[in-house]
């Protein structure tokens, strides 16, 4: 709800973002019976790193979507 506000979306963005990430992480290592931390931070880098790229792919051959219509 505090994304609407012009003024907070970077900042809310941001927050959710690491947010996520964290979860991610704590996820991963629970999932995959990791018993090092580091170990499923690589995991995780690697994986938004694949993100990332297929995104990158994505927005260079369909474009940007537009923000308000």
């Amino acid at each position: 709800m505090l994304g609407i506000f012009p003024g907070l979306t970077g900042i809310v963005f941001l927050i959710a973002a690491i947010w996520m990430l964290i979860a991610m992480v704590i996820a991963v290592r629970q999932a995959l019976d990791y018993q090092s931390t580091w170990r499923a931070v690589g995991v995780c880098a690697i994986g938004w790193i694949i993100q990332s790229l297929l995104l990158a792919v994505v927005f260079a051959v369909i474009g940007r979507p537009e923000v308000g219509g």
